[in-house]
């Protein structure tokens, strides 16, 4: 089992808001992403992509991103 904290963000803007105020602290990010059908509110995979690039992450680590698993909440 995984001791990882996993984050939830409702928003890319909450991501994006995470990513600035830890990107120079945490050297990975591990993002629960909820399925649509779900009616939780979440970031989608292409917001988590587009923070990493936009970070100077690398799409390489989808992993440390998240996990299919993860994914069904």
């Amino acid at each position: 089992m995984s001791t990882k904290t996993h984050h939830t963000f409702e928003t890319p803007e909450q991501l994006h808001a995470w990513l600035q105020a830890h990107h120079a602290s945490e050297t990975e990010l591990w993002v629960r992403i909820f399925k649509k059908a779900t009616g939780q509110p979440s970031v989608t995979w292409d917001d988590c992509v587009g923070a990493a690039i936009a970070w100077g992450g690398s799409t390489g680590y989808a992993r440390a991103w998240t996990t299919p698993r993860s994914c069904s909440a």
